[in-house]
C-alpha cells in the first residue's frame, strides 16, 4: 500500500510542479542536490516539510536521471523544428492574425474548417496572397514537377482496398 502511495504522491506533484513553480529550472545532471547541514528536522518546523524535503529530493533524483534523455529529446525537436520552419513561416505569412478566427471545427463529413470571426478585420486581397505564396521554380511540390520517392529508398508495402 505504502509504495502505491509514495508513487501516486510522487506522480501528483510531477504534474502539478509545473503549475506551481514557474520559475522552476532542472537542474543539471552534473550539479549535486543542495544538502541540509544537519539532515535533521528542528522541532518548532512544519511537521510536512520532512516530507517536503523527501519529495524534492526524490524529484531530482528523478529529473537528473531524465535529464540526458531530455536533453536528447529537445535536440531532436530542434532539429523538426528547424526543418518545418520554413513552411510554417509561409503559413504564418497567409494567416493574418489567429485571434481573426474561430477554433477549428471538424464537420459530420470530416472536413475541418476554420471560420473566421464576424468583428475581424477584413482579410488580405487575394492578390496578396498570390504574392506571398512560393515561385514556382523554387522547388515547391505539387507545382510544374512530379513528385517522385528519393532513391535508394525502401520500398512501402501497398494494401488493396
Amino acid at each position: 500500500m505504502a509504495p502505491k502511495l509514495m508513487t501516486a504522491l510522487i506522480l501528483s506533484a510531477s504534474l502539478a510542479g509545473p503549475l506551481t513553480a514557474q520559475d522552476w529550472e532542472m537542474p543539471r545532471a552534473e550539479d549535486q542536490p543542495p544538502a541540509s547541514a544537519d539532515g535533521a528536522e528542528r522541532p518548532g518546523d512544519d511537521p510536512l516539510s520532512g516530507l517536503e524535503q523527501e519529495l524534492n529530493r526524490t524529484m531530482d533524483g528523478i529529473f537528473r536521471r531524465l535529464q540526458p534523455h531530455l536533453e536528447g529529446l529537445g535536440n531532436e525537436l530542434a532539429g523538426t523544428v528547424n526543418e518545418f520552419s520554413p513552411a510554417l513561416r509561409e503559413l504564418s505569412a497567409l494567416i493574418d492574425d489567429f485571434g481573426n478566427y474561430h477554433r477549428p471545427e471538424r464537420l459530420e463529413n470530416g472536413d475541418i474548417v476554420i471560420r473566421r470571426r464576424a468583428d475581424a478585420p477584413p482579410p488580405p486581397d487575394m492578390d496578396e496572397l498570390q504574392r506571398l505564396l512560393p515561385d514556382e521554380g523554387d522547388g515547391a511540390p505539387g507545382r510544374g514537377e512530379e513528385w517522385a520517392p528519393p532513391e535508394n529508398s525502401t520500398p512501402v508495402p501497398q494494401t488493396e482496398l
